[in-house]
């Protein structure tokens, strides 16, 4: 089974991967991790997405693209994978349909996680991060202790781009280049919308049994 859980940043898409891929068996792959391991790399496609990241620029559709080619390539047909984030934008998710049936796989089922914007600013604009260990403490995992026994969290800030107006900018324009997206799935009949507010494995359960369904 190959699935992609689509929404914006705080909408908890890495939870729900994590869960998947023990539930189905599946090879989990973030865009966002491909950049950081590209960059680090000094790969030529990371240093080229280094320029624009490092622009504050979104990275082109087709350097995305040959990044994530450049993986699947690596992961055998018979295995299934669970894609963060991506396709985000309606080139990405043609270019993926045309990927799979060149590499014999199907696109099974995207999860489009839906959260009020409301909750969505909460949840990063309670987000604080450590200027001593950079370890994030979400709102929804608010600092207790040090994991490494070093302070009290005197050391927490919030990132610029928690600032609730920013986050509401960048949600913005996420919904203009998603939408397209949700609609393509939905007319493809692969878009399954799940609920994504409230504990985590309810929402977890409310996927399963959505993906179950369509799944026959």
């Amino acid at each position: 089974m190959n699935i992609s859980i689509i929404g914006p940043t705080g909408v908890g898409k890495g939870t729900q991967v994590d869960r998947v891929v023990v539930k189905y068996d599946l090879v989990p792959i973030s865009i966002g991790e491909l950049f950081k391991k590209n960059i680090k790399e000094q790969s030529g496609l990371g240093l080229l997405a280094k320029r624009y990241v490092s622009r504050g620029e979104l990275v082109p559709d087709e350097v995305v693209d040959a990044m994530f080619e450049a993986w699947i390539r690596l992961t055998p047909a018979t295995q299934g994978v669970v894609l963060d984030g991506f396709p985000r934008t309606l080139n990405q998710a043609e270019f993926l349909d045309t990927l799979f049936v060149e590499l014999g796989r199907k696109l099974d089922a995207v999860i489009s996680l839906v959260v009020s914007e409301e909750e969505i600013v909460n949840r990063l604009s309670g987000q604080r991060i450590c200027r001593e260990c950079q370890m994030p403490f979400p709102a929804v995992a608010p600092f207790q202790n040090c994991p490494y026994d070093k302070c009290h969290g005197e050391h927490l800030y919030r990132p610029e781009d928690a600032d609730p107006d920013a986050v509401r900018v960048r949600l913005a324009v996420f919904e203009r280049t998603i939408g397209p997206v949700v609609e393509y799935y939905r007319k493809s009949g692969k878009l399954i919308a799940v609920h994504g507010e409230g504990d985590a494995e309810k929402v977890n359960q409310a996927l399963i049994a959505a993906l179950d369904s369509a799944r026959g």
